[in-house]
């Protein structure tokens, strides 16, 4: 699924410069002589797409191609105005179920994808007291703008938080059956 079909917003961050429709790498591709033949999906980072190009005397598009470029329909404004729209209401959804949990609430991975949730949803320590995660150089340390403390990934499974929020949802397969011994609230934040 596509970006604007999953309404992972949480992929727009500093590391991903640049984002592409297929209608625009075309259009790129035509310019040097070059054509899309195919396309295939990728569950990379929530969804990529990886091209396959042809000088263009050489070969004809595959139907596939032609599916994807006829669903893909990112040339017109409103598009991305209902895409705003649907991260608004996916934000309020989200907000809404972490308010009328009862219980303590914790975050897994403290991934680049969780510092754009956070600030965009602005949510603090108060309402997610830490943020798991394994990665050394980022324990101890605090999420950026919203302050959340970020512990060691070595007292999750003795902590046995009742609500996690899989900011690392990408990676959810591995990651549940890692921890599935572990009898918890998985909270999807996308």
């Amino acid at each position: 699924k596509s970006i604007m079909n999953r309404v992972s917003y949480d992929q727009f961050y500093n590391e991903h410069i640049f984002f592409s429709s297929i209608a625009s790498f075309r259009k790129v591709m035509g310019l040097y002589g070059l054509n899309l033949f195919n396309i295939e999906h990728l569950p990379v980072h929530g969804g990529s797409m990886r091209f396959f190009s042809f000088h263009e005397e050489h070969m004809r598009e595959s139907e596939d191609l032609s599916i994807f470029l006829s669903t893909e329909n990112l040339n017109k404004f409103e598009r991305f105005q209902e895409f705003g729209e649907k991260v608004e209401r996916s934000r309020k959804r989200f907000l809404q179920y972490l308010f009328s949990l009862k219980g303590n609430i914790v975050g897994y991975g403290a991934t680049a994808k969780s510092t754009t949730i956070l600030n965009y949803c602005k949510i603090g320590n108060s309402l997610i007291n830490k943020i798991y995660d394994t990665t050394p150089i980022k324990q101890d340390k605090l999420s950026p703008g919203m302050h959340i403390p970020i512990v060691t990934y070595d007292t999750f499974k003795e902590d046995r938080p009742e609500n996690v929020v899989l900011f690392a949802w990408n990676h959810a397969k591995e990651i549940y059956e890692k921890e599935k011994d572990i009898n918890t609230n998985w909270i999807l934040p996308i």
